[in-house]
């Protein structure tokens, strides 16, 4: 029971790692969720887990996109990269800005952020970190 008790937030639950994660400590822990392309959003679910739950624990940015549109460096639309840097960049950036104070009120706190992989033809480079 590492988990029981604990608040949690997370970000890219639909399918995966996400998906398996959030299932993995819902059985011990409460976790809340965020649309991590909105920064107003991130931050309501922040303030939500402390006037909620008195705090947050642990922090999994996992949310990442890639849309059917994204063919190529050469091809792909300003739009697409819009939306894509808004999820899997900004979306990190968003969640860190809003978890690390909450989180270093606490001393003891745990945040994973999980960059995503392109294929090799993405428009973004593989080793692209953040």
């Amino acid at each position: 029971m590492r988990f029981e008790g604990k608040v949690a937030l997370f970000t890219g639950t639909a399918g995966g790692i996400g998906r398996a994660a959030v299932l993995r400590f819902a059985e011990e822990a409460v976790a809340v969720f965020a649309d991590v392309s909105d920064d107003a959003a991130v931050a309501c679910a922040v303030k939500t887990a402390e006037q909620v739950y008195g705090r947050l624990d642990i922090a999994f940015n996992n949310a990442g996109i890639m849309l059917a549109d994204d063919s190529d460096s050469i091809a792909t639309s300003e739009e697409t990269i819009d939306k894509t840097l808004a999820v899997n960049l900004k979306g990190v950036l968003y969640g860190c800005w809003h978890q690390i104070p909450a989180m270093r009120m606490k001393q003891m706190s745990c945040r994973l952020s999980r960059g995503r992989r392109r294929s090799p033809s993405g428009s973004v480079p593989a080793a692209l970190a953040f």
